[in-house]
């Protein structure tokens, strides 16, 4: 029998180590990069589509390539942690990131522009994959939630610093402001790329999978105190005891195991409804809809960097409650809240309430959505799954949620046009209310779990 949570309370008193620390900031950078370029897009996309002479559906397809693109990334992501080892993976999607975004700086036509866009896609999908895996593999099980959140916490530090870039730049003529939002970020996946080359230690796991458990052994040494080290390695041995090592399951073998089979519809369930609720619209097109709501460019730009600081500070309180209140809990208040910041904020499009009255839901629902279901559904994605099929797990997880970025941030503009913005926000509100129930109905808990469980026992 695999430990339970008591079995681990008592290694709380264990001081955290710094390698550890290290680890999972180091593997955040590329959730800074992807913050950054989600908060970028927002401010570059009214001179984008002055200087390229972009239409609507134009301006959906840049959006939306980014989350289309992270699709086949993710699987890619969750085969080259596999194939190459979660930090491998980590710096080949740091490669991708460095391509994309130096074509999209220098890009000199519409088309250039979108290839870029398409390679940071990949590597966001491949990012979206291995961060959470990784670091849920590296972090103490006490302290993975809080952890784990540090791959939201650099997503979120990331638009921040996007939507900075486009209040400081907001002057600069259109031909040239978008290029330094793009260019600014060139920086970030070299230094990835080094930290992955000099700082990052291998994931234990996936060197106990391969059968090189002392590697393994001195690896949760390095990261964990003595006690968890040795309880880790004890339960990643017991696998081993059976067989010279744990064989990855196949997609067929995922999917037709009855237990992994419903862990991988809670955990795609989780993704759809993270996205369902219309985060996308928010995130990609503020400053439409603030423009729409009768804010002036210098205003909107302003509202949306508020916002930003106000999302962030959310995810880090939540990464400090997370470990404490539980998953379950802090879902259900995610989906509930977003669902009533929607409703409202359609409301108020359709009796024409004044800016303030938009402004304040769309801010109140960044910070839920930092509560909740923006870094949870990459801390169950990795928590759900036994090690076998962790990485395809977290990949149809993550797959599922870059799925649904794409149709909302695709179809935004066209469904605000068949409903008008009022409805369309509306309609995002009661997929909110689908989603608490889901999390009621089916979620289980998995706080304080070691990843040898099962949490399909909690069902």
């Amino acid at each position: 029998m695999l430990a339970r949570e008591d079995e681990l309370r008592p290694l709380v008193s264990e001081p955290l180590r710094p390698k550890a620390v290290v680890a999972a900031a180091f593997a955040c950078l590329s959730g800074l990069l992807l913050g950054y370029d989600i908060g970028i897009t927002n401010g570059a996309l009214l001179p984008l589509k002055r200087h390229f002479g972009m239409n609507h559906s134009q301006m959906e397809i840049f959006v939306g390539m980014l989350s289309m693109c992270a699709l086949p990334g993710c699987f890619l992501g969750g085969k080259c942690a596999e194939w190459f080892g979660r930090r491998g993976a980590i710096g080949i999607g740091a490669v991708f990131f460095l391509l994309g975004n130096s074509l999209m700086t220098f890009a000199s036509t519409y088309m250039v522009l979108l290839l870029g866009r398409a390679l940071a896609g990949l590597a966001v999908g491949m990012t979206l994959v291995t961060e959470p895996l990784y670091t849920a593999e590296v972090s103490p099980a006490r302290l993975r939630g809080m952890l784990s959140t540090n791959v939201e916490v650099s997503f979120n530090v990331g638009i921040v610093l996007g939507f900075l870039s486009s209040y400081k730049l907001r002057d600069l003529p259109d031909a040239t402001s978008w290029r330094w939002m793009f260019g600014l970020c060139l920086a970030a996946p070299v230094l990835s790329i080094a930290g992955v080359c000099c700082v990052l230690p291998e994931s234990p796991r996936w060197l106990a999978s391969q059968g090189r458990v002392s590697e393994a052994e001195a690896v949760l040494g390095a990261l964990l105190g003595p006690a968890e080290a040795s309880r880790s390695a004890e339960l990643m041995k017991a696998p081993l005891r059976i067989s010279d090592q744990e064989p990855e399951m196949t997609w067929q073998e995922m999917f037709t195991t009855p237990n992994t089979r419903w862990l991988a519809l809670l955990g795609g369930g989780i993704a759809f409804f993270s996205q369902a609720t219309g985060i996308e619209s928010i995130m990609f097109y503020s400053n439409v809809i603030l423009e729409e709501g009768g804010l002036d460019r210098d205003m909107m730009l302003l509202a949306t960097l508020i916002m930003g600081c106000f999302k962030l500070a959310a995810i880090m309180v939540q990464g400090c409650v997370v470990d404490i209140t539980g998953r379950r809990p802090l879902l259900v208040i995610s989906s509930l809240g977003m669902a009533t910041c929607m409703i409202a904020l359609g409301i108020s499009f359709i009796l024409a309430w004044g800016v303030y009255f938009k402004v304040i839901p769309i801010t109140l629902f960044a910070v839920l959505f930092s509560l909740g279901y923006g870094p949870l559904v990459y801390t169950m994605g990795a928590e759900l799954y036994p090690t076998a099929c962790r990485a395809k797990g977290l990949t149809l997880t993550m797959g599922t949620a870059r799925v649904m970025a794409a149709i909302v941030a695709m179809t935004f503009l066209s469904l605000s046009s068949l409903l008008s913005m009022g409805g369309a926000f509306i309609f995002f509100g009661l997929w909110g209310v689908v989603g608490a129930a889901f999390v009621l109905l089916f979620v289980p808990e998995t706080t304080g779990k070691s990843l040898e469980e099962d949490v399909i026992d909690d069902l």
